[in-house]
């Protein structure tokens, strides 16, 4: 049962999934959303199905389950505002003109700690630049294996293609090959530019 359930949940992910994404973004309206609550529709059905059985319209019961799920997320969410806007009413926390992109420096204390550990270990911290990963994956997985001392294997590009059982929240997401669409700062504008000027202006791990 659990070899048929896990190939089922499969085949629904790769036949469907545009279309099932498709009907959550006319639902929810949100491009986002739609993609997660699918991702974790999808998490749920290799949780549930092995115990209660693949349903007699597996497609139809993702986007059911997804849709609850955006409907929970977006209760959360709503309350979650409401309380801010209610805490901000009653000067119980401070409001601020212009968002704090980067709260506490994070970069910089990431680029320092980085620093301390390349210092104490030299040669022996190997960085992934996710956009290199995603330009050259060959040449940066090689590089990768190289610093743990092991070989390349050509089924470390074709990931996605991996039949065993995904039992864990990426389950959806492990089918997907590399992506370099998935940038989403462009729709905030200059509402980034402190973060970017931060970003440009801190040292760079040595």
């Amino acid at each position: 049962m659990l070899f048929n359930v896990s190939g089922a949940i499969d085949k629904v992910y790769r036949s469907d999934w545009s279309r099932i994404v498709a009907a959550l973004i006319r639902l929810v309206g949100d491009f986002d959303l739609a993609e997660e609550v699918a991702q974790e529709a999808f998490a749920a059905a290799v949780d549930q199905w092995p115990t209660s059985g693949l349903p007699e319209f597996p497609r139809a019961w993702i986007i059911q389950t997804a849709r609850h799920k955006a409907i929970d997320r977006i209760r959360r969410r709503v309350l979650f505002q409401e309380k801010i806007e209610s805490y901000a009413a009653s000067g119980l926390i401070p409001t601020a003109e212009e968002p704090n992109v980067f709260e506490g420096s994070y970069k910089e204390d990431y680029d320092r700690l980085m620093r301390i550990w390349q210092q104490r270990y030299p040669g022996r911290i190997h960085d992934v630049v996710h956009e290199r990963l995603v330009a050259e994956p060959e040449a940066e997985i090689r590089a990768l294996l190289a610093a743990c001392g092991l070989e390349f294997d050509a089924t470390c590009l074709r990931f996605h293609e991996v039949e065993r059982n995904v039992r864990t929240a990426s389950a959806a997401q492990v089918r997907q090959p590399l992506r370099a669409d998935t940038a989403r700062a462009a729709r905030y504008g200059t509402l980034l530019d402190p973060l970017r000027a931060m970003l440009t202006d801190a040292p760079a791990p040595r």
